[in-house]
């Protein structure tokens, strides 16, 4: 049995409940980039994590285009905040495309339960709305292309460029708090007096920019 380690590399912090196509909070991924919490970049995101993880395991003559075709929605009811973006249908499409100087580590089958596995919790009735399909096609010209972008990336308003390689910029919104910023960018709501401190205590106001100091 093939397992896909450590698929599961984003996580979401939301700082309130509500349905539709973005909810307050951030989606932070695996590579520390803060993004907007709506149902493009939680779909964009949750395709690069499995991506990233096939192609390590498939090696280094093979990679993975995977497209995802629905969008998520946001369950306002759901307890576990990890898992609040559900699919209510989800229908993926994944071609493995190596370069003709090797093997794929993974067969098609494995893959295609890999991901199944990975997104079972996350589709609403998965036996009947999860399709995975998976199939496999040698291109040497086709595997040294960049993958086409799967969309635009929706950065959030709220952040700006860094101003070193670890302190950050950030302009505050309606209804943030130090908490609230402590456990966007430490994963923490303990270390807001940190923040409080780097700002010299100031009320927080929106458009305000303020100063993102290293984790301690």
């Amino acid at each position: 049995m093939i397992f896909i380690r450590s698929l599961a590399l984003v996580f979401m912090l939301v700082l309130g409940t509500s349905c539709g196509r973005w909810v307050p909070g951030y989606i932070i991924t695996d590579d520390g980039e803060v993004l907007s919490n709506n149902d493009r970049n939680m779909r964009d995101t949750t395709i690069t994590s499995m991506r990233k993880q096939l192609d390590e395991q498939l090696g280094s003559h093979w990679r993975t285009d995977i497209t995802l075709a629905e969008l998520p929605v946001y369950d306002s009811h759901e307890r576990d905040l990890s898992t609040g973006w559900k699919w209510a249908k989800a229908t993926i499409t994944i071609t493995l495309i190596g370069d003709g100087k090797g093997n794929a580590a993974l067969t098609n089958d494995e893959v295609t339960k890999a991901v199944f596995d990975f997104m079972y919790p996350k589709v609403e009735r998965p036996k009947h709305n999860l399709i995975v399909t998976t199939t496999s096609v040698v291109d040497a010209e086709r595997f040294a292309r960049p993958l086409t972008a799967i969309a635009v990336v929706e950065k959030p308003a709220t952040t700006t460029a860094t101003t070193t390689p670890t302190t950050r910029q950030y302009t505050i919104q309606t209804g943030d708090t130090y908490a609230d910023l402590s456990l966007a960018f430490y994963g923490s709501t303990t270390h807001w007096r940190v923040i409080a401190h780097a700002n010299n205590t100031v009320e927080l106001t929106p458009g305000m920019m303020i100063i993102i100091p290293p984790k301690p």
